[in-house]
């Protein structure tokens, strides 16, 4: 399987992404985390998200399998 798992994080967030990485890298999973400059708010941040994919599309190949996670989610087994 050639799973991409994917997210991003403000620096609200920032707290949780070594954990993120963590996670990901300890059941062997390939990553990409993208860190974004805060928008503001919540709702701000949570708009941010679209930018967030379109920046990871663009620089994956096509067809590349992707599980997008939140920076502050669990993985509780494989899918």
């Amino acid at each position: 399987m050639d799973l991409l798992i994917a997210g991003f994080y403000t620096p609200e967030y920032a707290d949780w992404a070594p954990e993120w990485s963590i996670m990901v890298q300890s059941r062997h999973l390939r990553s990409r985390l993208i860190a974004m400059p805060s928008a503001g708010s919540w709702l701000g941040n949570v708009n941010l998200k679209p930018i967030a994919v379109a920046t990871l599309l663009a620089t994956e190949k096509e067809g590349q399998e992707i599980l997008w996670l939140d920076v502050d989610a669990e993985i509780q087994r494989l899918p």
